[in-house]
């Protein structure tokens, strides 16, 4: 908490990332006509924000047109003209965060109320975007199922974007991974700037307070040289601002295991007993009347975190289905008595929690100039599983901590000098985090295991910290200036920019420095003590002096025009222009140079990237809407890629493994003193490794980026049409359809440059390596030089959408129903921030060079509706009823071989297709004895595979999944008038309360890979298939698919 102190007494006001020129305000354009349809030059048009009185004003040009820019997004706002050939006004005007609403004002004499109403009725209707985009303000937000009060919650109810709740919980858009977006909340990048989480944010959970929002907009393609950071989707919410009133609210809620689901598909299931509680409040309200607001909130999150994966016969929600309950005892008891380490048990409630506070203060210094300064906090950790899937099972101790401390601050000035409106935007973030293993000390053990009852095998870790935990800490911070101009030229408005962005970071990740990593292939090696173990360290045996310690920074230009070609047709064009820079190099490997002839320094200093878009939005009538643009962006690529060059440069970090260690006789030292140890394997690691990494000298792993590395852009088409029916009983309802494609350019790769093809293939055209040959000696298990590179293929995507919604009963009934359908392919899906697991982690037939092929993020199809209700139950008392619906197809997943017998690297990743022969007779394949191969064809026919061919990545698709979830919100009789006490509870997959059988999430571990069968290849190149496995397909997925409730309170005032 100390950091949080200093922070509040911070002179200097900063912001954060590249981003940063996301919108987070309005603007309203229009034309002011007289009663006969003529434009009304010199017009005095007055926009007023009723909450707090204050004014801006303008006066329209020599064609009548106006624009206002920079408002704050809400209102109610009054839009008012004058002038000697009338008045016109409209009052309860709401705007759209990062949208332009157009109005006609049409001047005539007050009395004439009939030409006000409908000029508000146009104004609330006709909205114009740079692209396909949605926004959601307080009445969705407030009725949203946000079981985790979160935004992706409201936000997964566009059919573009889809929650993965069985990974972590990342926001896909478009099929693309949630590493690829770009989040801002006021301006500030609250994105993983770092690129460690799944989950989109640099936290464990949402890092500002949901009650905070005011609004929420994702766009899929906004053609404005504005945004940058990402090459997905732009989230971009804004909070809520004091007013002259003062106004808040507290809220309390809680679950725990008996508001839960305890069957599945018929069957009971045994929960982990859990209670949590989250609980808050806003407030908001004047320092100085009609001059500085502020608002602020705060939410305490006490949660307990659970693990639902046990042996069979456990009654846990998931029974590892390799793993039977001898094998679990026989486990513990090795550990306990060989290796003097209790491993702990089946997981149990672990305690975890999450503070947030955001400050926000509004300060009108005149008509003409504006301040706003945001600062947000948050801190907290949770307790996440190291390795859980369907096939991985983890005891409790080797669960870790992961938590991190958020400080951000942004300042923003806005000012309207004559036809100038500019703004100042000055930042700053810093991110502490921290990630620590619950159990102690003890090293990283992996056992692989075999059933022969159920034909499945998996791996069973036992530790007190994994291999990733044992020396593991980042900090961060980020120093973002902005200047954003615009300039109304005649009918064009020019927007004009400049942005620098520095970020300083220290990232100490060294895997295997305590206890190092012990893998056995059976738990009969587990009990003789014979293990492929891995170590790595500084040669000081310090972890912080591998610690990578470097920074970035990035320089922007931009330049645009928004040309008003006619009254119907608006043409946007423009360009942004981004340089990188990088402050220092990795240290100089000797054994690499000597192996490739040249060094492993290289960055990308001096990279850069050219921009140009351009869009139209063509406004038929009032109610018709096209709107379309191509354009090129760049970002989202985690900053930890980059930064593995200088973690793993096979110096100050050397990574070693060595195979045939005798547990029980080899020499034990201490990984982090190097003295001889009588604790045993665990605690201390073979004398050998040690020496070999103090040495200075060893033959490690080393990371680097290609010399001729290119920043990796995408290239979007998008074309849509928004119509406001006007026929029987669809009067009023929302069209909306559109169509994105994207094609991607120098995507980012890895691959190993120790190996090289030896220019042979096997019959089925798969390539030979020679790693055993390779140019760091015996690189078939290492060292391996992993090198940042771009795809020689290129991806490509293809969406489009529909969506129809409608208000019924006086806004009292809202149904909305959409629709999208989503290929997206890549080369590479880069799941993690490990150059060695990207690598590995894919499912292919030549990991060098991969192709393209289904992305692993890709939900092909999905559904989804909205419903809200308020019908009248209790006279003179809110009842708020809402439903959500969700029906998708399941992400794909690949068929492979354990087996890796061509020479690739590492030696013993069996991540292959799956060839599947043209029956028993293929020539080019064998059977070992007792091999089934009549239930293996039988098996390959049901799955629909092509006999006498590779199978393709993510070919098979993960079951349909439907849910609905609900939100009942009950007004109770309240303390004071105008105030309301709400009852509320919310329940996540409805479908599942109401049938065991229903709502079931199924769904391939991670990383989307089913063995199927087990390989090697004899002298005449022929497939050996020794065993055959019976993939598990798509497994239920615990956490999604039991229902949920938790029950609420909330005081408004």
């Amino acid at each position: 908490m100390n950091k949080f102190f200093r922070s509040l007494t911070v002179f200097s006001l900063f912001i954060i990332s590249t981003a940063l020129a996301a919108n987070t305000t309005s603007t309203i354009k229009g034309i002011v006509i007289d009663s006969s349809g003529s434009s009304v030059a010199g017009a005095s048009v007055v926009v007023t924000y009723t909450p707090t009185g204050n004014s801006r004003s303008v006066n329209s040009d020599e064609d009548g047109q106006f624009a206002l820019l920079n408002l704050q997004v809400g209102g109610p706002y009054t839009i008012s003209a004058s002038s000697p050939s009338g008045t016109s006004s409209v009052d309860g005007v709401f705007l759209d965060l990062g949208k332009t609403s157009n109005v006609v004002l049409s001047l005539a004499l007050i009395t004439d109320v009939d030409e006000v109403i409908v000029t508000a009725e146009k104004l609330s209707k006709v909205v114009v975007a740079t692209g396909p985009s949605v926004t959601f303000g307080q009445e969705e937000l407030g009725a949203a199922a946000a079981y985790d009060r979160d935004i992706k919650e409201l936000l997964q109810t566009h059919p573009r974007l889809y929650v993965d709740d069985g990974y972590e919980k990342g926001l896909q858009c478009n099929g693309q991974s949630p590493r690829y977006n770009s989040l801002t909340v006021d301006g500030i990048s609250l994105n993983d700037g770092f690129g460690l989480n799944n989950n989109g944010y640099p936290s464990e959970r949402m890092p500002f307070s949901y009650d905070a929002i005011q609004q929420v907009s994702a766009e899929f393609a906004p053609f404005d040289v504005t945004y940058g950071g990402f090459s997905s989707c732009v989230v971009n919410a804004v909070t809520k601002s004091g007013s002259n009133e003062f106004k808040g609210n507290v809220f309390y809620e809680f679950a725990n295991d008996s508001l839960q689901g305890d069957e599945l598909e018929g069957n009971s299931v045994t929960l982990v007993p859990y209670d949590e509680a989250k609980y808050g409040f806003t407030l908001g309200g004047p320092i100085i009347q009609d001059k500085l607001y502020f608002f602020t909130s705060y939410e305490r999150y006490d949660d307990q975190d659970t693990n639902d994966y046990g042996y069979i016969g456990s009654g846990l929600p998931v029974e590892q289905q390799f793993l039977t309950k001898a094998m679990y005892d026989q486990i513990v008891s090795t550990s306990q008595n060989l290796y003097g380490f209790d491993p702990g048990g089946l997981a149990a409630a672990l305690d975890s929690e999450s503070d947030k506070l955001l400050v926000k203060l509004d300060y009108y210094i005149n008509e003409t100039t504006r301040a706003v300064y945001t600062f947000n906090y948050s801190d907290g950790f949770r307790n996440a599983a190291s390795d859980a899937s369907s096939s991985e099972f983890e005891f409790d101790k080797h669960f870790y901590k992961k938590g991190n401390e958020l400080i951000a601050h942004m300042f923003k000035l806005y000012s309207t000098i004559g036809d100038l409106n500019t703004e100042l935007r000055i930042g700053y973030r810093e991110l502490d985090n921290s990630q620590i293993g619950s159990g102690g000390t003890f090293g990283d053990f992996q056992i692989d295991v075999f059933n022969p009852d159920t034909g499945r095998d998996g791996t069973v870790y036992l530790g007190g910290q994994d291999d990733s935990r044992q020396a593991n800490k980042l900090d961060y911070d980020n120093l973002t200036i902005a200047f954003i101009g615009d300039y109304q030229l005649d009918n064009q408005l020019v927007t004009f920019g400049v942005e620098y962005e520095k970020q300083n970071i220290f990232n100490m990740f060294v895997q295997h420095s305590r206890g190092g990593e012990w893998d056995f292939n059976s738990i009969d090696d587990f009990i003789a003590g014979n293990a492929r173990v891995y170590y790595g360290n500084a040669p000081s045996l310090d972890p912080a002096d591998a610690g990578a310690d470097w920074s970035y920074d990035v320089t922007t230009f931009f330049v645009q025009s928004e040309y008003q070609v006619s009254d119907m047709l608006e043409i946007t064009y423009g360009l942004r222009y981004e340089e990188y820079g990088v402050s220092g190099q990795p240290a100089l490997n000797q054994n690499f140079v000597d192996a490739y002839g040249y060094p492993n320094t290289a960055t990308y200093d001096g990279a850069n990237v050219l921009m140009p878009r351009i869009s139209f939005s063509l406004n038929l009538d009032d109610d018709t809407e096209i709107y379309g643009g191509y354009g090129t962006f760049s970002g989202g690529n985690p900053n930890v890629w980059y930064s593995n060059m200088f973690s793993n440069d096979g110096v100050t970090n050397v990574q070693l493994n060595q195979r045939g260690i005798s547990a029980f006789s080899d020499a034990m030292c201490d990984g982090r003193t190097g003295a001889p140890s009588s604790e045993g394997p665990g605690y201390a690691v073979p004398c050998s490794l040690v020496s070999s990494v103090q040495s200075g000298s060893a033959n490690g792993d080393t990371n680097t980026i290609a010399g001729d590395f290119e920043v990796p852009t995408v290239n979007k088409f998008a074309i849509g049409l928004i119509k406001y029916l006007n026929f029987g009983p669809l009067e009023g309802a929302a069209l909306n359809v559109d169509y994105i494609s994207a094609k991607s350019k120098d995507a980012a790769v890895v691959r190993d440059i120790a190996v090289s093809r030896t220019g042979e293939y096997d019959f089925a055209g798969v390539p030979y390596y020679n790693c055993s040959s390779g140019n760091r000696g015996f690189s078939c298990f290492g060292p391996f030089d992993f090198e940042l590179g771009n795809a020689n293929d290129q991806g490509e995507s293809e969406s489009w959408s529909v969506s129809l919604s409608k208000y019924f009963d006086d806004r009292n009934l809202f149904v909305s129903i959409g629709y999208a359908d989503i290929e997206t392919k890549d080369v590479m899906p880069m799941t993690s921030s490990v150059a060695y697991s990207n690598y590995v982690g894919i499912a292919t037939s030549d990991r060098n060079d991969p192709g393209v092929a289904v992305s692993n993020y890709n939900i092909p199809q999905r559904f989804t509706g909205t419903l809200r209700w308020s019908p009248e139950v209790f006279t003179g008392l809110d009842t708020r009823i809402s439903f959500y619906w969700n029906h998708n197809k399941g992400r794909g997943y690949s068929y492979i071989m354990d087996g890796s017998p061509w020479g690739g690297t590492p030696a013993w990743v069996d991540n292959y297709l799956l060839y599947v022969p043209t029956g028993p007779n293929d020539s080019n394949v064998t059977f070992a004895s007792g091999f089934d191969t009549e239930a293996f064809f039988a098996w390959a026919d049901s799955r629909g595979l092509e006999r006498g061919a590779i199978t393709k990545r993510n070919g098979q698709y993960s079951d349909w999944f439907s849910k609905i979830d609900m939100k009942i919100v009950q007004e109770l009789p309240s303390l004071r008038e105008g105030d309301k006490f709400e009852l509320y509870v919310t329940i996540r997959n409805l479908t599942n309360l109401l049938d065991s059988d229903k709502g079931i999430f199924k769904e391939a571990g991670f990383p989307r890979t089913q063995k199927a069968v087990y390989m090697d290849i004899d002298d005449a190149g022929r497939y050996n298939y020794t065993r055959l496995l019976t993939p598990a397909e798509s497994e239920v997925v615990p956490y999604p698919s039991l229902w949920q409730a938790k029950i609420g309170l909330e005081y408004k005032f």
